[in-house]
């Protein structure tokens, strides 16, 4: 909640309302002024982990005793983060982060990885830092964009330990120009393939700026099969698309979102658009939608 608790929340018999089972507090360990919960999430264990973008707070609470373990990075948390079988991955606006809890239940950072960040919050960024929740790949690997102009995808090695020879980031491949890339949604991931959308000038609808056109782009990049660095597949610099959360059918080989070219009589509708995974080719609905 906006005061910094944590509700569990059951379905009424009558099957149309909501009751409230269990409040967990977290007052004691969040200041309310300032530090607001950004996301929670159980983890493999049972644990609720939670943060705080103010101040950087990565938390634990036991649902069965209501015990809080709480450590301060001093950094901010913008973005919900990753919850796998082998720990938690968080991104603040400085690093990458893999924690898992120890014997206690605190949280203990694992390893942690800095990435390349311009400073600037970019016309349609909440902070100077990535916009993105960590996404975890197959073959233990992670995945962020990091805040260098151009942007770039991040993927990162998940083991503790590194072999001899190894290090943490795996690639950093840049997407789109220089001064237009930007995005503030996770990145989509099949095997060894990521895709990316450009968010670059998104601004509120209900902004003094709203009606604003993002700058074009999708592109693919994938890890090479011996881990030996990436490589980008595709760019698509036509589609525009908002700030949206687009998906991967990986049954049909398309990702499905929706895009708002510019029109010259500055009627920019929304049209229902997929792209193909392989080629990064699109095709949009005929006519158009206002949402």
């Amino acid at each position: 909640t906006r005061t910094d608790h944590i509700y569990v929340l059951g379905q009424g018999a009558d099957g149309n309302t909501l009751t409230l089972e269990k409040d967990y507090d977290l007052t004691s360990v969040l200041d309310t002024s300032t530090e607001r919960i950004s996301s929670a999430l159980p983890d493999y264990n049972g644990l609720i982990w939670f943060v705080s973008k103010a101040n950087g707070k990565v938390g634990t609470l036991n649902p069965k005793n209501g015990d809080l373990k709480v450590i301060r990075l001093d950094e901010e948390i913008e973005n919900s983060f990753a919850v796998a079988s082998d720990g938690v991955y968080i991104v603040s606006d400085k690093r990458m982060y893999r924690f898992k809890a120890n014997k206690k239940g605190k949280p203990r950072v694992i390893w942690s990885k800095g990435y390349p960040n311009s400073g600037i919050v970019k016309p349609s960024q909440v902070n100077a830092g990535s916009g993105t929740t960590p996404t975890i790949m197959e073959d233990g690997y992670s995945a962020i964009t990091d805040n260098a102009d151009p942007m770039n995808i991040v993927v990162y090695r998940n083991k503790k330990n590194l072999k001899k020879g190894e290090k943490r980031i795996v690639c950093k491949v840049p997407v789109f120009d220089a001064g237009t890339s930007a995005t503030e949604n996770s990145l989509m991931v099949t095997k060894r393939s990521i895709i990316v959308e450009n968010n670059y000038g998104y601004q509120d609808p209900f902004g003094p700026s709203a009606g604003a056109l993002t700058e074009p782009g999708f592109a693919r990049v994938d890890v090479k099969k011996n881990g030996k660095g990436c490589v980008k597949k595709w760019t698509n610099t036509e589609v525009r698309s908002p700030t949206v959360v687009p998906k991967l059918s990986t049954k049909t080989g398309l990702i499905y979102t929706y895009s708002r070219p510019e029109e010259p009589l500055g009627d920019q509708g929304y049209f229902w658009t997929t792209i193909d995974y392989r080629t990064g080719d699109y095709q949009a609905l005929a006519g158009h939608f206002d949402f």
